[in-house]
C-alpha cells in the first residue's frame, strides 16, 4: 500500500529513481543468502561440477519455557476462587532482557536476521516437516545440491557457516537509494577464505575494501567483520553500518529467542522522514475528508462524526509510533508450534513510556481463567488498569461515539459524551480490571456467550445497575423515530441459581419493525428452533466478587447456570491442559485470545448442513485452547507486544494428514 501511495507526487522520489535503474544489483544481492548467496554466483559460470561432498549437521532443540520463571514486566496476583478477594498487586519496571535492545544509529534503519540457519533447518524438520520432504531438509543435502550447481565453485557451499547469523541491515534510503544494506554472513577462514573460493572476478574498485567482485555490472563489496563476511553494494556503506552490524546483529544473535527477526529502529527513523510521513498523512486526510454518502441524512450525519474524529485519531497514532524506540517482529518454531512475535520499546520520557510505567506490569491470572465452563470454544481476556480510561485516546473514542449516536437519533452530542463518561467514572472504582470473555456450545441452541469481570474487594455493582436500568431506556438511547422499532425491559430476578439472584435484559423489535420485516412462516419456524423467537436476552448475575453477564439464545437459563456452577468450580476449566500450555508459554500475558479448534468442530457438527462435511474428515483436528492463541503484554519498563501461536499439537495432527496424503 505505502509504494502505490509513493507513487503520488509528494512522496515519489524514491520510487522514480528505483524505477530508473538496471535490475542487474538484485541478481547480484540475491547472491548473498543460502539459497541466494552461493547459488547465483555458480550459475554465472559454466564450469564443471565438483563431486558433493557430506557434511552432516544437527541442532539441538528449544527448550522449553520455565513455567516458575518471572516475567520481566512483573506478575499480577488476582485470585478468585469463591472465598477469595480479587487483588490487583503491582511490580516495579524490570530491566529489558538480554538481546532485547538494540543500541542506537544514526545510520540504520534496521534489520533483517536469521541468527542460526542450521538451528532453523533442524527444528522445521523437526516439528514442521512431513517424510515426503524432511530429507530435502537436511543440511548436507542443501549443501550437496548447491555444490552441484555452484561446479568449480562448489567450496563456497562447503564453506559457508549456517549456524552463524546471516541477515541484512538497511541504511538511509535517501541517501544509498537501492544500495542502502549491508549484509553479514558466516564463512570457514573469513573473507580471505571467501575471495580464495570466489576465483578471479576480482573488481578494480576494492580500494579500501578486502575485494569487490562485479556481477552484472553492479560491484559487490567485501570486508572483514570480526571473522564474519561483511558485503556491501555501495563504496561506503561498510563504514556507516558496521557498527550496528557487530552491536545489533552479530552480538544479539546469541541471545535472541528467534530463528528469525525483522527489526525497525522507528524513532530515529520517523525523524529521519518526518516530511516524507507528514505528506502521507496528508495523502491519506484528503483521501478521506468526506464520509461515503448513504441518502440516510441521519445515517450520513453519523459516519460524517466519526469520519472526522478518525482524522485527529489517525494522526495521533502516527505520531505515537515517534514514542517508541524500536519495533521487531519476530518467528519461531519450536516445541510450542508455530510463533510470530511483535515487540515494541518505549523512549525514556515519552508518553507511551509515562503510561507503561503507570498502567503495565498487570497479567491474567490462572483463577480467574480457570472459572469459565468446561468445554470453552473461544476466550478473549486481559487484564487492564481501570485508570487508563484517562488516556486521550479513549476520549477521543468517546468524542466519536458520541458523535454517531448524536446524528443518528437527532441527540446533542455534549450530552452523550458526558454520559460515556460520567459511566466509566463510577465504574472505574468498582472493577480491578480483569476480564473474561467466553463462547461455549449448549445443546439446543446455537451456543453461549459468557462474559466475567471481577469486582474490587468488598465492592458491588448492584446498585449502580439498578440506576442504570432506570435511565438506560429505549426512548433515551435510541430517540423517538428508532425507538419505534426496538425495545427492551428489565426483570429484577427473573431466576434463581444456585442461591444467585439473576436478572434479565430482553431485547426484541416491536410489533411496527416485525411488520416491516414480512418473516415467512417457514423462516420463522427456523428462528424459533436456533433462537427462541426474535429477541435477545441477557443475564446478570453478581455474586463472590464477580458480576457475570451471558447470552444464550433459546438455552438463556442453562447458560447463566452454567456460567455461576463454573465460576464457584463446577465443570469448570480448572486444570484445563490447554490454559496450562497458554500460561507457562507466555506468563506475563495481560491478554490473550485462544481458540480450541477441536471443540469449535463440535460445536459446527450440532448443524445439520456443516455436520455434513465435517463427519468426513479422516482423524481428530484441534485438541484445547492452545491449538491457536494470540497473546499480548505491556511492562512497565516500556517494552510491550504479543505473539500469535499456532500449537505444535494442530501442527502435528495437519502433518499427520499431510503424510497420508
Amino acid at each position: 500500500m505505502g509504494d502505490r501511495i509513493m507513487k503520488r507526487d509528494q512522496l515519489n522520489k524514491f520510487d522514480r529513481s528505483n524505477r530508473s535503474r538496471p535490475r542487474g544489483w538484485k541478481h547480484a544481492f540475491a547472491c548473498l543468502s543460502l539459497g541466494a548467496f552461493i547459488l547465483p554466483m555458480g550459475a554465472c559460470t559454466g564450469e564443471k561440477k565438483p563431486e558433493a561432498q557430506n557434511d552432516t549437521a544437527a541442532a539441538d532443540s528449544k527448550t522449553a519455557a520455565n513455567a516458575g520463571e518471572q516475567p520481566a514486566g512483573g506478575k499480577t496476583a488476582s485470585p478468585t476462587d469463591q472465598g477469595q478477594q480479587n487483588v490487583v498487586a503491582t511490580a516495579p519496571a524490570t530491566p529489558l532482557a538480554a538481546g532485547k535492545l538494540l543500541e542506537p544509529s544514526t545510520e540504520v534503519l534496521g534489520h533483517f536476521m536469521v541468527p542460526n540457519a542450521t538451528k532453523l533447518l533442524a527444528d522445521i524438520r523437526s516439528y514442521m516437516s512431513t517424510p515426503m520432504v524432511e530429507g530435502m531438509l537436511n543440511e548436507s543435502t542443501l549443501r550437496s545440491m548447491a555444490m552441484m550447481a555452484l561446479e568449480s565453485r562448489g567450496n563456497l557451499a562447503q564453506n559457508i557457516e549456517l549456524d552463524k547469523p546471516f541477515g541484512c541491515a538497511v541504511g538511509d534510503v535517501k541517501v544509498y537509494q537501492q544500495k542502502a544494506v549491508a549484509c553479514i554472513a558466516g564463512y570457514k577462514g573469513g573473507v580471505n577464505q571467501l575471495i580464495q573460493d570466489l576465483g578471479k572476478n576480482n573488481a578494480a574498485e576494492a580500494g579500501k575494501h578486502a575485494a569487490a567482485y562485479k556481477f552484472e555490472g553492479q560491484v559487490v563489496y567485501f570486508d572483514d567483520l570480526e571473522g564474519a563476511v561483511a558485503i556491501t553494494l555501495d563504496d561506503g556503506m561498510f563504514d556507516k553500518a558496521k557498527g550496528y552490524l557487530k552491536t545489533n546483529m552479530v552480538g544479539r544473535a546469541a541471545n535472541l529467542n528467534a530463528d528469525f527477526e525483522f527489526a525497525v529502529l522507528i524513532g530515529s527513523t520517523f525523524e529521519r522522514y518526518r516530511s516524507e510521513l507528514d505528506g502521507l498523512l496528508a495523502l491519506i486526510e484528503a483521501a478521506s475528508a468526506e464520509a461515503p454518502k448513504t441518502g440516510d441524512p441521519k445515517l450520513d450525519a453519523a459516519l460524517q462524526s466519526i469520519q472526522s474524529t478518525q482524522k485527529g485519531m489517525t494522526k495521533q497514532s502516527i505520531n505515537r509510533l515517534a514514542e517508541y524506540s524500536q519495533m521487531t517482529f519476530t518467528g519461531d518454531v519450536g516445541a510450542k508450534g508455530l510463533g510470530f512475535g511483535m515487540s515494541l520499546v518505549a523512549k525514556p520520557g515519552t508518553r507511551a513510556a509515562e503510561e507503561a510505567a503507570k498502567y503495565g506490569g498487570r497479567s491474567v491470572s490462572k483463577a480467574m481463567l480457570e472459572g469459565m465452563p468446561k468445554g470453552t470454544i473461544m476466550m478473549i481476556a486481559g487484564n487492564s488498569d481501570p485508570n487508563s480510561v484517562d488516556m486521550p485516546e479513549v476520549k477521543q473514542a468517546f468524542e466519536m461515539l458520541g458523535g454517531a449516536w448524536a446524528g443518528l437519533t437527532g441527540g446533542d452530542k455534549a450530552t452523550a459524551v458526558n454520559a460515556l463518561n460520567t459511566y466509566v467514572q463510577e465504574h472505574r472504582g468498582l472493577y480491578t480490571g480483569e476480564s473474561v470473555f467466553a463462547f461455549v456450545h449448549q445443546p439446543g441452541g446455537v451456543g453461549g456467550i459468557v462474559v466475567d469481570a471481577a469486582l474490587m474487594p468488598g465492592k458491588s455493582g448492584n446498585d449502580l445497575w439498578k440506576k442504570w436500568t432506570q435511565t438506560f431506556t429505549p426512548e433515551a438511547v435510541l430517540g423517538p423515530e428508532f425507538s419505534q422499532y426496538v425495545t427492551w425491559k428489565y426483570q429484577t430476578g427473573a431466576l434463581t441459581a444456585d442461591g444467585v439472584t439473576v436478572d434479565r435484559w430482553v431485547i426484541e423489535p416491536t410489533e411496527k419493525a416485525k411488520g416491516l420485516m414480512k418473516i415467512s412462516p417457514s423462516d420463522q419456524a427456523e428462528i424459533d428452533k436456533w433462537l427462541g423467537g426474535l429477541k435477545l436476552t441477557i443475564d446478570r448475575a453478581e455474586f463472590d466478587g464477580h458480576v457475570v453477564n451471558t447470552v444464550g439464545p433459546k438455552v438463556e437459563d442453562a447458560i447463566i447456570k452454567r456460567a455461576i456452577a463454573a465460576r464457584r468450580g463446577k465443570d469448570s476449566l480448572k486444570g484445563d491442559a490447554g490454559l496450562d500450555t497458554i500460561l507457562r508459554n507466555a506468563p506475563e500475558a495481560s491478554g490473550f485470545f485462544a481458540l480450541d479448534i477441536h471443540a469449535g468442530i463440535e460445536w459446527l457438527k450440532s448443524f445439520p448442513e456443516p455436520a455434513k462435511d465435517l463427519n468426513k474428515i479422516p482423524g481428530p483436528v484441534g485438541t484445547n485452547l492452545a491449538d491457536v492463541y494470540i497473546t499480548f503484554h505491556m511492562h512497565k519498563n516500556g517494552e510491550s507486544g504479543g505473539e500469535f501461536v499456532i500449537g505444535q499439537q494442530l501442527i502435528d495432527q495437519v502433518r499427520a494428514f499431510a503424510s497420508k496424503m
